[in-house]
């Protein structure tokens, strides 16, 4: 008897009631099996749903606090951040303040240029559209307006393209 329990491979002489071959077992275990992988699945799945849920809240409530002006968060407070890879050559504290400072000094020329640069922009945009007769202007206008109903609620353009479908 005890020869022939080591003979037996480890599987069946301590798990052997996974090996039942009756027909409760046969039926029931793949269900129990399934039953705890699907729990597994949904208790994992809750807990990265219940995460990426609590992530807008948390920015949600932070843009509540936040200065409701970009101009006004700027100058609140400017960003502090190093350029891409800085952080990784070892800066001491001293460069970190000195970068800084230098971030500091060219953020209000850059803003300046910026708007400059804007302006500049929206005058070429003007000439441009001056080459256009009032009719494609028009026509611009109408193709602007539905890309924006576009972009709004994409189920409308189809609409209104259907509409001029049949219309022609």
């Amino acid at each position: 008897m005890f020869v022939e329990l080591l003979l037996q491979p480890i599987s069946t002489r301590y798990f052997h009631f996974l090996f039942y071959e009756g027909p409760i077992m046969r039926r029931l275990f793949p269900i129990v099996g399934l039953i705890v992988a699907l729990t597994i699945s949904a208790a994992s799945n809750m807990n990265a749903w219940g995460q990426k849920q609590a992530e807008p809240k948390a920015k949600a409530a932070a843009a509540d606090d936040a200065p409701k002006s970009a101009k006004t968060e700027k100058e609140a407070a400017p960003r502090r951040r190093l350029p891409q890879y800085y952080s990784k050559v070892g800066i001491e504290e001293r460069q970190r303040e000195a970068i800084y400072k230098i971030q500091a000094d060219y953020e209000g020329k850059l803003d300046k240029l910026e708007a400059e640069l804007k302006a500049l922009r929206d005058k070429r945009d003007d000439e441009i559209l001056g080459v256009l007769t009032r009719a494609q202007q028009k026509k611009l206008e109408e193709l602007i307006e539905e890309a924006k109903k576009g972009r709004a609620d994409p189920a409308a353009v189809k609409e209104t393209a259907t509409e001029k479908a049949a219309a022609k």
